[in-house]
């Protein structure tokens, strides 16, 4: 929680043909109904499995807190969301702008950045992403792809979250440019009342999550290939300034690991995995640059 809680989700709706995608997304509509988040990032959304979130109404019709949710799409940059990567934001809280970084590697992958008010004085920058999947079939692995990826949104919402906290000696490095100067507006209906000052809010953190793709280390694939090991996702100086890894942050004492690629609970997954000697991967993350006291689970 910074300023009033936030809640983030992140989930691949997998646009795999020949899989029925109104049945799916209506099933994520009523999971994410329930769970209520704040702001969902989607990956791989379609028109299909889309539409019944944007359909969502959460709460009790006639009465306060009614809301539903608003895509972050900027009109101008049809690239964000290459691959369906989308972010909607509850109609009720106030966006003050919305920018987006083509990655230089990944052929037309992208990371969209909300900035939400949380509160007169607080805001907090949250990105959605899809980062380059590997061909297992190829052993083709991308890491390359992906480790250039998140060196460039880490290194963007760094420069956001300093130009946030108002420091004087942000320098005019390449992720000024990285991130450009257009910024595009949010979709109506965020909640901003037009004669609204929000201008003098100070970042209180920023948040990364989607499907990333990522794996530390090296593992055995289909066919007896090793797949290359991502590496760690931060560099040094980024942990010194406060970013984290949130599952682990959360669930450093049980122990669990948190799995997003599970054949335990989804079937769909068994042919996938069924070769590798595990049972699931964390391939999805929520990377946050904030005070670890602010993270809560949702539950």
């Amino acid at each position: 929680a910074v300023g009033k809680a936030l809640t983030v989700a992140t989930l691949n709706l997998w646009a795999k043909k020949g899989t029925s995608e109104k049945r799916r997304g209506h099933a994520a509509a009523q999971a994410l109904k329930k769970l209520q988040p704040d702001v969902i990032c989607l990956q791989e959304a379609t028109e299909d499995t889309l539409e019944p979130i944007l359909l969502l109404r959460v709460g009790e019709p006639g009465k306060e807190g009614v809301f539903s949710y608003v895509s972050v799409e900027p009109d101008d940059r049809p690239w964000v969301t290459k691959g369906g990567n989308d972010m909607l934001v509850r109609s009720d809280l106030a966006i003050t702008e919305a920018r987006s970084l083509k990655y230089d590697y990944g052929g037309g992958r992208a990371m969209l950045a909300a900035k939400i008010e949380l509160s007169s004085s607080q805001h907090v920058w949250v990105a959605a992403t899809h980062l380059s999947a590997p061909n297992v079939r190829a052993a083709d692995w991308k890491c390359r792809e992906r480790q250039s990826q998140a060196k460039e949104a880490l290194r963007a919402l760094d420069y956001l979250f300093r130009i946030g906290r108002k420091e004087t000696a942000v320098e005019a490095d390449a992720a000024a440019s990285d991130i450009g100067d257009d910024v595009a507006e949010a979709s109506a209906g965020c909640g901003l009342a037009a004669n609204a000052d929000l201008s003098t809010t100070t970042c209180a953190g920023c948040i990364l999550a989607g499907d990333l793709n990522w794996s530390e280390a090296q593992r055995l694939e289909p066919g007896g290939n090793y797949a290359e090991g991502d590496g760690t996702i931060f560099s040094d100086e980024q942990r010194n300034s406060g970013w984290l890894d949130v599952w682990p942050a959360l669930n450093e004492k049980t122990g669990e690991h948190g799995f997003t690629f599970d054949t335990r609970r989804n079937y769909m997954l068994e042919d996938w995995l069924s070769d590798l000697d595990v049972d699931g991967l964390r391939l999805d993350r929520v990377l946050a640059r904030l005070d670890p006291a602010a993270l809560e689970p949702a539950h």
